[in-house]
């Protein structure tokens, strides 16, 4: 199983192989952070009327993709890989 957002408050010492990267116990209760994670939006619009499971995240979607447009030029040797990183399906869609 990949990591999640709890493992950022383990006790447990953080290795190459296992746990977060870094440990937030010192900032931040996890209770907390649940908390405000539960009434983050990401848009000010209304839900569509059919089922769309990343309405809640298109609006900051799109304005992330206008801004990539404006300042961020490609070139032949960029390369983005989700494969490389340890938190590869750590985090899912629901329904997909």
């Amino acid at each position: 199983e990949g990591n999640k957002h709890h493992d950022f408050w383990s006790s447990m010492q953080v290795s190459e192989f296992s746990g977060a990267p870094y440990c937030f116990n010192r900032f931040m209760s996890r209770n907390r952070f649940d908390n405000l994670l539960s009434v983050i939006v990401y848009t000010n619009k209304m839900p569509p009327a059919y089922k769309n499971p990343f309405f809640p995240i298109d609006q900051l979607v799109q304005a992330w993709n206008e801004n990539m447009g404006e300042c961020f030029t490609s070139g032949w040797i960029t390369c983005l890989d989700e494969s490389m990183s340890p938190w590869l399906s750590s985090f899912t869609c629901p329904g997909f």
